[in-house]
């Protein structure tokens, strides 16, 4: 009986040590208010890969083709925007250590990339635009606005990894905002790509 007693008080014991712990904790913690963005226009960003993809040091990529437009009607994205996505794309590419080479034959992946304007279009409608293999999950479904960029397997065209971003939502954006919005998105799809 003394015995069962005794658990009974470590028990407690533990049980009220627990609690004040608990209290100082929450006692510690602050709340901020944030300060809400400049823009009514926010982004996301989700990315997906095949098992076992990990990009190395040294890998090299090449672009399947120039960056597609899909829209439904005239849009206000200038070529401009275009070249500098690619520039940014490749240049922090090579600081993470990858090449980036013209040669599609050569590469050990290749880099596709699409602008959603207009009608939102799902993943399969995109596979079968660009006449890739279907891989990774083909229900998605990308709004207006969307950046999509894929990184493929050479010779089977398969997608090994894609990620998605909102970033092309504000239609009243001036060049050095859309620019801005680019380098972000851009940065942020590099990050995922870091090397293994």
């Amino acid at each position: 009986m003394d015995i069962g007693r005794s658990l009974s008080g470590r028990f407690s014991l533990l049980g009220v040590g627990f609690l004040a712990l608990s209290i100082l904790i929450l006692g510690a913690c602050t709340s901020q208010t944030q300060t809400p963005l400049d823009s009514p226009y926010t982004s996301s960003f989700i990315s997906v890969s095949e098992p076992g993809f990990k990009p190395r040091k040294g890998d090299s990529f090449a672009w399947l083709g120039k960056a597609e437009i899909i829209a439904d009607a005239d849009h206000n994205i200038k070529p401009e925007t275009l070249k500098h996505l690619r520039n940014r794309f490749e240049q922090n590419m090579r600081a993470q250590g990858y090449q980036i080479t013209p040669s599609k034959n050569s590469a050990n992946y290749l880099i596709s990339a699409a602008i959603i304007l207009g009608n939102p279009i799902t993943e399969r409608e995109l596979v079968e635009k660009f006449d890739i293999a279907p891989s990774l999950s083909g229900s998605g479904e990308y709004d207006a606005g969307t950046l999509v960029l894929r990184l493929l397997s050479p010779g089977s065209l398969r997608t090994q990894w894609r990620g998605a971003i909102e970033i092309f939502t504000d239609p009243n954006q001036n060049i050095g905002e859309r620019q801005r919005r680019v380098d972000s998105a851009v940065d942020t799809f590099t990050r995922h790509l870091h090397p293994k």
